[in-house]
Parts: C-alpha cells; sequence; structure tokens
C-alpha cells in the first residue's frame, strides 16, 4: 500500500506529460501563423503583379497580347515565389460589362480587350497549406479549394 501511495505522490514524468499535451496546440498554432503569414505575402505579391500588368494592358505600349504574355509578366514580377506551370493558375482579361460578375472565378485563362472600353484581370492562383489538412478539415475548414483571387478593374487607352 506505501508503494501505491509513493507511486501517485511521484512528480518525475509531470513535466514530460504535460508537454505532450501542450506541444501539438502549440506547433499547430505557430505552423498556422506562419502559413497566414505567407499566404499574405503572397497575395500581396500577386496582387501588385496584377497591378503591374494592369498598367501595361491600359498603356499603348508593349502591351501582352494573350493570357500567356499577361502570365508571363506576372510570374517576372513575382520572381520565383510561386510555381507559374502549377495547375489551377488562371489569368483571365476580359472586357467589363453590366453583366460581367466581379466574384467571378475564372477556371480557364481568357484574354480579350476592347480599346477604349473597361476591362477587368482576375488571377487566380492555388496554394496548399503548411498546417495539416486533416487538422483544418477537423475544425471545419473547408481546405478543398483555397486559392488566392485577386481582381483589378482598369480603362483600355
Amino acid at each position: 500500500m506505501t508503494k501505491l501511495k509513493y507511486f501517485f505522490k511521484r512528480q518525475c514524468g509531470a513535466t514530460v506529460v504535460e508537454f505532450a499535451l501542450i506541444a501539438p496546440i502549440f506547433i499547430f498554432t505557430l505552423l498556422a501563423v506562419f502559413d497566414f503569414g505567407y499566404r499574405y505575402y503572397i497575395y500581396s505579391t500577386i496582387e501588385k503583379a496584377t497591378f503591374s500588368v494592369a498598367s501595361k494592358l491600359r498603356g499603348t505600349t508593349a502591351r501582352p497580347t494573350s493570357s500567356a504574355a499577361v502570365k508571363q509578366d506576372i510570374c517576372a514580377t513575382v520572381g520565383r515565389l510561386m510555381k507559374c506551370n502549377q495547375n489551377g493558375f488562371f489569368v483571365s482579361v476580359q472586357p467589363l460589362t453590366a453583366t460581367s460578375p466581379s466574384t467571378f472565378t475564372p477556371t480557364a485563362d481568357a484574354y480579350s480587350i476592347v480599346k477604349g472600353q473597361p476591362a477587368i484581370i482576375q488571377i487566380v492562383y492555388p496554394l496548399s497549406s503548411i498546417v495539416p489538412m486533416s487538422a483544418l478539415r477537423s475544425i471545419g475548414f473547408n481546405t478543398s479549394n483555397w486559392a488566392i483571387k485577386t481582381t483589378v478593374f482598369f480603362q483600355v487607352l
């Protein structure tokens, strides 16, 4: 009986048990913070590249003439930060009409602009997460279609 009381009063492994309970939560939170920062950095870089391409499309000289050229300009602006040959990376440059939705998500590359008309450029770039997807799904996040989407409206001269 005294050995049993002694066993329950010992504190030898308490720190290891506490660490084992807290470490997964701490690591998950740390990865989530890094993931959020990385996503924000990628988003702001792609948005800057989109504005740069929109200013080229708006001008009258050195205008890209296809969605592939627009992609190439974006990739040149962004650098090695993103994979330009990734599946799901779409660029859509279309005339802006009264019926064109601003929330439309392109599923294929498109290029069509008309001089003197307003236009819209939309970019979709898929991103994977560094946080384990099963952990995100278990707390209610839909991780099937995570992507960076940016839209810029401009007037073609």
